[in-house]
């Protein structure tokens, strides 16, 4: 994945907060574009992951992809 990485869905946008709170990534909210071509979606723009982080946030995306 490159940087930086945009979300919009609520479970990933909680994930990336934990990681901002401890120190582990660096994000900020803001207007995105939606992928539907519609208004504009409230989101979060990654910016960067410390290599903890990214591992915790990969950790995240697998639990998600798992039943």
């Amino acid at each position: 994945m490159l940087l930086p990485l945009i979300l919009t869905q609520n479970d990933d946008i909680e994930a990336i907060c934990k990681l901002v709170h401890t120190g582990q990534a660096n994000a900020f909210m803001q207007l995105v574009p939606s992928p539907t071509g519609g208004m504009p979606l409230p989101g979060v723009v990654v910016t960067e992951f410390t290599p903890s982080g990214w591992l915790a946030y990969r950790a995240h995306l697998a639990r998600k992809r798992s039943p």
